[in-house]
């Protein structure tokens, strides 16, 4: 993990747009597809795997060292981070040395990290410690983040895959379809992703979601005759694809998560579209009373559930508002 480490910290340590995608570039042409493809996974926020909670590993910090906890409380109110905080502290446990582990970065999120879920609280203790006494420091902060899920790094995607374009040769439009959604983080997908030729493509895969963005209104004064304009509602919903490929119907968030089971009534829609449709626009609770929609405050009822019942559907039904026909 030593050189996913340093990747995290040479992107840590500058504001350079130009001098991040370098040490992206860098990095992706050394590394093997095993570990470059966890990386790709870790940098686009992907992943939510937790293996243990930030106050498990406070508790195991505390439990070993000799620092009275409001002292750990004191650090933790000038960082705002348990993992960083543990890094920084870790000299104060007095550990016995280990052999310093050298694991590549797809070790430790496929066989070593995962496991430690089953242990009881000693055994978890231990794991953990012995990882601490033989990592350094910033090696312990990101293997901390790892371990809790909440890995964050200040890279945009868009970064990312202007890295990956330079490298693969593939423009950044076709890179930036092939990642969206959530994918498998394996060799075979590594190599799908960077090659030249036009592959496969899953039946539920979105497309790219193009953004509003505001209008500088003293430039649109200046330059722009209303005549030239037409306006649109701004719908107070969720923004949603929905695709209809291979007899299936997939209904996609902005935030690329797949929603169909919240809207059945939006699905059956899309299930009379033929194969080959993919549609833009917004999901919205609608009163069928009124005709127009409803608050954000009653779609909200109709999120994040994994069973929607009739009663709910009633109270809240929902429209699908189409803005472009993608395909």
């Amino acid at each position: 993990m030593q050189r996913f480490t340093q990747l995290v910290q040479q992107v840590d340590a500058t504001t350079s747009t130009n001098a991040k995608v370098a040490a992206l570039k860098a990095y992706f042409e050394v590394e093997t597809p095993e570990n470059a493809v966890w990386t790709i996974y870790l940098f686009l926020g992907k992943t939510r795997r937790r293996v243990v909670t930030s106050r498990v590993l406070r508790s195991i910090f505390l439990a070993r060292c000799d620092l009275p906890e409001w002292l750990f409380e004191d650090c933790y109110s000038q960082v705002g981070d348990t993992s960083e905080v543990i890094a920084l502290l870790l000299p104060n446990l007095n550990l016995p040395p280990q052999p310093r582990l050298t694991l590549p970065l797809h070790d430790w999120m496929e066989t070593v990290s995962p496991p430690v879920k089953q242990l009881d609280e000693a055994g978890l203790g231990d794991r953990v410690l012995s990882w601490w006494a033989a990592l350094a420091p910033f090696e312990v902060f990101v293997l901390n983040k790892l371990l809790t899920g909440a890995f964050r790094v200040g890279v945009s995607g868009k970064l990312l895959i202007r890295a990956l374009a330079q490298v693969s040769g593939v423009s950044a439009a076709v890179l930036t379809h092939r990642l969206m959604g959530d994918f498998t983080p394996s060799v075979a997908f590594y190599h799908q992703l960077l090659a030249p030729e036009a592959d496969q493509r899953s039946p539920s895969q979105p497309y790219p979601f193009f953004l509003a963005s505001p209008l500088d209104e003293a430039k649109f004064a200046a330059i722009a005759s209303p005549t030239q304009w037409q306006a649109e509602w701004k719908w107070d919903g969720i923004r949603a694809q929905v695709i209809k490929r291979a007899d299936e119907v997939f209904i996609w968030s902005r935030g690329e998560d797949l929603v169909t089971p919240q809207f059945p009534e939006v699905a059956a829609m899309a299930m009379h579209l033929p194969n080959g449709t993919v549609l833009d626009g917004e999901i919205l609770c609608w009163a069928p009373d009124r005709d127009r929609p409803m608050n954000f405050n009653a779609l909200q009822k109709r999120l994040g559930r994994k069973r929607v019942t009739k009663k709910l559907r009633a109270e809240y039904p929902v429209r699908f508002i189409g803005y472009d026909l993608l395909e």
